[in-house]
């Protein structure tokens, strides 16, 4: 992560106390980012230990730059404390599943 000064403390947290962490970066006025919201509902159901964190840009957009975000939805998924994928647009979470190894959402899409 390139601009650290810029992200908030709580999620500097987050992203250092658990090995999965999915951020998505969203709008109210994006309407993919809705269908990006219920993947990641079924994720967080059928997915268990993964941190979900969503993030608006239009409330805090020197987060969303800090992290490189030029449009939404993008999701940003950690593993063991790195980033592991970058996905920007529509994602299914079976994909961001495979990406965290989460065979329990694999089996439940």
């Amino acid at each position: 992560m390139s601009g650290t000064e810029d992200i908030p403390s709580w999620l500097k947290k987050a992203l250092e106390s658990s090995d999965l962490v999915v951020v998505e970066f969203w709008a109210p006025w994006c309407s993919p980012c809705k269908i990006v919201e219920e993947e990641l509902k079924l994720l967080s159901d059928t997915c268990p230990g993964v941190r979900i964190i969503r993030l608006d840009v239009s409330r805090d957009p020197l987060t969303a730059a800090s992290f490189k975000v030029l449009s939404v939805p993008t999701v940003l998924v950690y593993t063991r404390r790195r980033l592991a994928a970058r996905i920007v647009g529509i994602v299914k979470c079976d994909e961001i599943a495979r990406v965290l190894g989460c065979s329990e959402c694999l089996e439940a899409s």
